[in-house]
């Protein structure tokens, strides 16, 4: 049932892609998802700062998941609904740095709705913040987790 679905998968990635993301993916993208990494990097503070672009995690990610991955340079918005339009079911998209959106420091609930658009199910791997969950705690409230779809 998450055949032609969109999973959000919450990725940290602020050491770097860590032993367990990359498997996490490659299994969700077997199911026939398309799937959608979310992360946050560095401390750009709101601005649009390329030396903390996600950019730099494809080649790593491909190699993590034996998958292309696209690169969708916004994360929420026009532009991020339409990369993720474009992709094909299957496939792993990885969006642009969160912390480019001040409201992603604001621990917005706003901020986890603009984000649901994006996805029909939401998951996270990896480590939590050592900060309050904010739009993390929101988004998984309003999209289910995929462990929780009804099997076919």
């Amino acid at each position: 049932s998450l055949a032609g679905r969109t999973i959000l998968v919450r990725a940290d990635l602020e050491n770097g892609l860590t032993d367990d993301i990359g498997p996490a993916i490659a299994d969700l993208a077997k199911t026939g998802a398309r799937i959608a990494v979310i992360a946050g990097y560095g401390n750009p503070q709101g601005d649009i700062n390329p030396a903390y672009s996600l950019r730099r995690f494809v080649k790593p990610l491909e190699e993590a998941t034996g998958k292309p991955v696209l690169f969708v340079s916004g994360s929420v918005g026009l532009q991020a609904e339409a990369g993720l339009y474009k992709t094909p079911d299957g496939s792993i998209v990885l969006l642009e740095n969160l912390r480019f959106h001040p409201d992603e420091r604001r621990n917005s609930r706003s901020f986890a709705m603009r984000l649901s658009v994006l996805g029909d199910y939401f998951t996270v791997t990896g480590r939590l913040p050592n900060r309050p969950l904010g739009w993390i705690a929101e988004l998984a409230a309003i999209l289910p987790s995929p462990a929780n779809a009804t099997p076919n």
